[in-house]
């Protein structure tokens, strides 16, 4: 998986893109982007650094000077310990959860940081394998007999069958899977991809 380098930063217009492990990407993202701001005061967490600053000069009636904003700014600046469910860019993570443990909508699902960074990660995992070159291979029932692949060496290769993609669109809408007597030929597609 390191020769893929599947693990890309999810927070738009970083310079951050590509890292070999994912250990190393999320402590990049942790580091860099997921950070809570945390008032001394009332103890809230704000997301962004500019919902802070807006909360302190409402927490601060009189004013605050440049210098003190940006004392309390930095010393308010936390990584996160958990995440919500919901932040998953790429899938509704949270409603999965909500049906899973029967909880009512409105309720935020939070998870631990090695959960999110699993479940994230194995989407980067997945979209890495999917965005490999493909190649269509049809064959005729009876050619090939007991052989995964008409070409190649099945040792470096992976073999999706089509059932397996529900959820991708194939390239061709006319996959034919109409059921015919034993003496016609019957075509299957196979997606080959590298490992």
């Amino acid at each position: 998986m390191n020769d893929l380098q599947p693990y890309v930063c999810t927070f738009k217009d970083c310079a951050f893109k590509l890292f070999s492990s994912r250990y190393e990407w999320f402590e990049h993202e942790l580091a860099i982007h997921r950070k809570v701001w945390r008032c001394d005061k009332c103890f809230d967490p704000f997301p962004s650094v500019n919902t802070f600053r807006g909360h302190l000069s409402k927490c601060y009636t009189t004013g605050i000077s440049d210098s003190l904003m940006k004392t309390l700014v930095s010393k308010a600046e936390q990584s996160v310990r958990e995440l919500s469910a919901s932040t998953c860019p790429l899938c509704d993570w949270s409603k999965e959860l909500r049906q899973l443990n029967n909880t009512e909508e409105d309720v935020d699902v939070v998870v631990t940081i090695e959960l999110f960074r699993k479940h994230l990660g194995r989407h980067l995992e997945k979209l890495a394998l999917f965005a490999l070159p493909r190649l269509q291979i049809e064959e005729e029932d009876g050619e090939n007999a007991g052989s995964d692949v008409a070409v190649g060496n099945n040792q470096d290769r992976i073999i999706i069958e089509p059932e397996e993609l529900q959820s991708i669109p194939s390239s061709s809408s006319s996959s034919s899977s109409s059921s015919s007597s034993s003496s016609s030929s019957v075509h299957r597609s196979r997606w080959i991809g590298q490992e």
